[in-house]
């Protein structure tokens, strides 16, 4: 099932080149089992040294050459088919992997086993080609079996049986060690995938000065090396058990080959056999040997990664989406509201936001007000429906939220997430993302978000790379460049509403200054929610909502709040004498 399963890949990749290589293995085991008989001919031409004899035997060499050239021919072929057909296959399958990934609900990275699972399924993925080769192998080593096969047993039926039957034990041994070896990778998949994490650690730069400046480079290289070991101790024993099985089962098709090439010995040098019989039964045992090895081998091979598809088939149907799709669209947000939310976040005991209820329309600047850990960026989450509510409901525009398509919900909202993350690509890719915006665009929006330092650096040229992983040219900027950067991006576009999580948490008094002012000149006409540590930004808002433990205690206007002696006033003036 599993082969067929990896077929079927294999024609949606490319059914050309899948056909192809099928009737090039079938073409090349055709050949093989024809190239036993010239060299008997030629040996008996040349052993009775008979005129005709010769004549006939230089025939049978030139069909030997011919097949020779066609064979190598059709294998170099062969190999362009083989590397152009995997490149393809790799990419349907990396395809069906980022699809998967991409579209996964935001609650499956909140689940280490989900780590270790999509990690087994990328590392599975490459084995796919691996796959196809092997099975085409086969093909072509089963129908040369039983060529040669057939062709013996009409003259040694015994000798046929035997070299097939004492290659069976070693088949089935390498197979249960393989099943085993899986199986206990499978059980190590968090101790492989915190040996990648040690290792990307130390090669990173965002690592490199704590590593060096806290002599981190034994403290990581005695993890890593202690991982390997906790990895490498039993799967030793389980390679050692292979191989000594695999030798002693190894052993028997020799035996039998030298007791039969010995029975063939004897007929020569009693006339019953000719010279040519002599070459023509080593090259038959010889393939014999040779195709049921590879045969073997192959089939341990599917078997190994048989176990590697079923696991990569399982992720074909694996459900890491569970938010559904509504089928409204939603051109415009004029209100948002909270009625009575409460939300747990999938594996954690307690609620992480209970009973919250408020309404924002049209035109009016929300600040969500608390400690770290309170709930704020819980509550956007929720908004953005990266998350469902676990209790109550969030309504946009009087709709309960889950009515509308995630896509137009989505891009309704102008966004900038806590520690917004850049990419290492080109400057203006960072600030369009995949729209083509006009670079003049994002030039005004990043200089008025605080950037003109950004722009400074890259001398105006927003083809710049971020970082240097893949540019020698690219720049490097600071924590505070690349916030700026983020910010710009949500506020390039016009949009409803604009969601900011900390948009000044690491910009200096002067560039928050600039986006707090910005952020008030874009959201005229609009909704804008934000949350900010700094509460002396409270005076951009029109009402503050303060979040304490995931609950709402308190909702009002900044100065009516600050006139009681309340939670938000206790950290507003808290802040003031700091």
């Amino acid at each position: 099932m599993s082969a067929m399963y990896c077929l079927a890949l294999s024609f949606q990749a490319s059914a050309f080149y899948t056909v192809a290589r099928i009737t090039g293995s079938l073409v090349l085991a055709l050949i093989r089992v024809a190239s036993v008989y010239p060299l008997k001919f030629i040996l008996d031409g040349l052993s009775q040294q008979d005129t005709i004899q010769m004549v006939g035997a230089a025939q049978w060499l030139l069909i030997m050459a011919g097949l020779n050239v066609l064979r190598i021919l059709i294998e170099h072929l062969d190999i362009y088919m083989q590397r152009v057909h995997d490149d393809l296959f790799q990419k349907l399958v990396s395809e069906q992997l980022l699809e998967k990934a991409v579209d996964a609900d935001l609650k499956v990275y909140d689940s280490p086993d989900y780590y270790d699972y999509f990690e087994t399924i990328q590392m599975d993925a490459f084995t796919f080609p691996q796959v196809l080769g092997d099975i085409l192998e086969s093909i072509a080593a089963v129908v040369s079996f039983a060529g040669v096969f057939f062709v013996l047993s009409q003259k040694n039926i015994l000798g046929a049986l035997l070299l097939t039957l004492v290659n069976v034990p070693s088949a089935l041994c390498l197979q249960q060690c393989t099943k085993l070896l899986y199986q206990y990778d499978l059980s190590q998949m968090k101790n492989k995938r915190k040996q990648n994490y040690i290792m990307y650690v130390a090669t990173q730069r965002g690592y490199a000065q704590e590593i060096r400046c806290f002599h981190l480079g034994e403290y990581l290289k005695g993890k890593y090396q202690s991982l390997f070991l906790a990895i490498f101790s039993k799967k030793k024993g389980i390679l050692r058990r292979r191989a000594l099985i695999a030798a002693l089962f190894g052993i028997l098709p020799e035996i039998v080959d030298f007791l039969l090439m010995v029975f063939v010995v004897q007929g020569v040098l009693g006339g019953k056999n000719t010279v040519g019989d002599f070459s023509w039964y080593a090259g038959i045992f010889a393939q014999i040997e040779a195709y049921i090895s590879i045969l073997s081998m192959r089939i341990t091979n599917i078997y190994d990664n048989q176990l590697k598809l079923d696991h990569m088939r399982e992720f074909q149907h694996f459900h890491a989406k569970n938010i559904v799709d509504g089928s409204e669209t939603l051109d415009k947000i004029t209100s948002i509201e909270f009625d009575h939310v409460g939300f747990q976040y999938p594996g954690s005991e307690r609620m992480a936001l209970s009973d919250i209820s408020f309404t924002v329309h049209t035109d009016e600047c929300v600040m969500l007000a608390g400690v770290n850990g309170s709930g704020k960026s819980t509550m956007i989450k929720l908004l953005l429906r990266l998350y469902d509510a676990t209790i109550g409901e969030v309504r946009i525009n009087g709709k309960n939220i889950r009515e509308y398509e995630l896509t137009s919900l989505r891009k309704s909202f102008g966004v900038y997430f806590q520690n917004g993350a850049n990419f290492d690509f080109s400057l203006r890719e960072n600030i369009g993302l995949d729209e083509n915006l006009d670079d003049a665009v994002c030039a005004q929006v990043l200089e008025r978000c605080g950037g003109s330092d950004v722009l400074k650096s890259c001398g105006g040229n927003l083809d710049i790379a971020m970082g240097r992983s893949f540019e020698d040219d690219g720049l490097e900027f600071s924590i505070g460049q690349k916030q700026k950067i983020a910010i710009a991006r949500a506020l390039c576009r016009e949009k409803s509403c604009y969601v900011l999580d900390e948009p000044s948490s690491s910009l200096d008094p002067e560039a928050e200054n600039m986006v707090y002012d910005y952020i008030r000149e874009r959201s005229r006409g609009k909704i804008t929610i934000f949350t900010s540590h700094r509460l002396s930004f409270v005076k951009f808002a029109d009402s503050v909502l303060v979040i304490e433990e995931g609950v709402l205690i308190e909702h009002g206007r900044p100065k009516e709040l600050l006139k009681q002696s309340g939670r938000f006033s206790e950290l507003y003036h808290m802040q003031e004498k700091q």
